[in-house]
């Protein structure tokens, strides 16, 4: 694209107007790409320090997180699979219940709603960047209270006509359960 610019300017004898200039474009998006990944470090890294004060593992807020959100994730595929399927997380209510009893805390909660703030971050820089329409996004908010981007694709993921999720997460993926039981 660069050399076809350059091509352009040269035919012209002159430089192409800034709402066409294509290296400007991308020098731009690069500075804006670079703040927000910056930002979003900058978030990463306050959750991480905060966590370690707080002693708190990155697998035991994965667990948290992952259980807060299976509960309403299983309801969410039980409704749609009519029931057939009532662990549409890959976890069963009954385990993130176990969970949440073991790990809930004041501390465990201000940490995920940290993570919920980089969640909402993301989404802002989706629309903002013109990634996602406002409406899809507000249909996520919508869905889940608790939503974390799990690994993986659940059943209902895998059909392109099914799924209304993005593929993939900015920067963090939530595995789990590394709980053993007791």
């Amino acid at each position: 694209m660069l050399l076809l610019q350059q091509d352009v300017e040269v035919f012209k004898g002159s430089k192409v107007p800034q709402s066409q200039d294509f290296e400007m474009a991308m020098d731009t998006y690069y500075g804006i790409v670079r703040k927000d990944l910056e930002d979003i470090e900058s978030f990463l890294e306050g959750l991480n320090a905060k966590r370690k004060s707080f002693n708190i593992t990155s697998d035991q807020l994965s667990d948290y997180l992952y259980a807060r959100h299976a509960i309403e994730r299983n309801k969410f595929i039980s409704d749609r699979t009519e029931g057939e399927n009532e662990s549409g997380s890959g976890m069963t209510n009954e385990r993130a219940e176990e969970i949440l009893d073991e790990l809930e805390s004041a501390e465990m909660r201000l940490l995920a709603n940290d993570v919920y703030k980089i969640i909402e971050y993301t989404r802002n820089f989706m629309v903002d960047g013109g990634l996602e329409t406002r409406s899809i996004v507000e249909e996520w908010r919508n869905r889940f209270e608790n939503y974390v981007p799990l690994n993986g694709l659940a059943v209902d993921e895998m059909d392109e006509a099914t799924t209304h999720y993005p593929t993939g997460g900015a920067g963090m993926a939530i595995y789990g359960p590394r709980l053993e039981r007791q």
